[in-house]
C-alpha cells in the first residue's frame, strides 16, 4: 500500500515544526541563563552602591563593611572611610574615583543591566510566543493528518 503523498508531506512538516520547537527551547534556556548572570551582576552592583552610599560624607569615620575574602565568602569588618574608591572599568583595569563619581558609575552600570534584563525578558516573551504558535500549527497538522489518513 502506497502512502498518501499529502500525508507524507504533512509528516515532513510536523518533523520540521518539532525541530523548530527544540531550537526554541534551547534559545529560551540560553536567554534564561543570561538572565541569571545579568541578575547576579545587578545584585552585586546594588550591594556595592549601598556600601559606597554608606561611606559617602563620612570622611575620617569608620563603617562596618562586608569584606570579601575570596571564594564568594565575606567577613564583617570595620574600615576607615576613604574619599576614593577603585572601580573596575575593564577586564583588568581599575580606576581611582571619588566616592560620588564611583556611585554614579555604578548607577550607570546598574541602569545598563536593567535594560539588559528588560531586553532579555522581551526576547524570552517573543520566543515563547513563537513556541505557542508552532505548537498550535503542530496541533492543526496532527488534526489534518488524522483526517487525511482516515479519508
Amino acid at each position: 500500500m502506497e502512502s498518501d503523498p499529502r500525508a507524507v508531506m504533512i509528516k515532513q512538516k510536523l518533523q520540521e515544526y518539532y525541530s523548530v520547537i527544540e531550537s526554541l527551547k534551547k534559545m529560551m534556556n540560553t536567554v534564561l541563563e543570561d538572565q541569571e548572570v545579568i541578575s547576579n551582576a545587578h545584585i552585586q552592583l546594588k550591594q556595592a552602591g549601598r556600601s559606597l552610599n554608606a561611606m559617602a560624607g563620612k570622611k575620617g569615620e569608620s563603617v562596618d563593611m562586608m569584606v570579601p575574602i575570596g571564594g564568594s565568602t565575606f567577613i564583617m569588618g570595620r574600615m576607615e572611610v576613604s574619599p576614593k574608591a577603585l572601580v573596575k572599568i575593564g577586564l583588568d583595569l581599575l580606576v581611582e574615583k571619588d566616592i560620588p563619581d564611583a556611585i554614579q558609575t555604578l548607577k550607570c552600570r546598574s541602569e545598563d543591566l536593567e535594560r539588559g534584563l528588560s531586553d532579555n525578558e522581551k526576547r524570552l516573551k517573543a520566543l515563547q510566543e513563537k513556541e505557542w504558535q508552532t505548537v498550535a500549527q503542530i496541533e492543526d497538522l496532527k488534526s489534518l493528518l488524522s483526517t487525511t489518513e482516515q479519508g
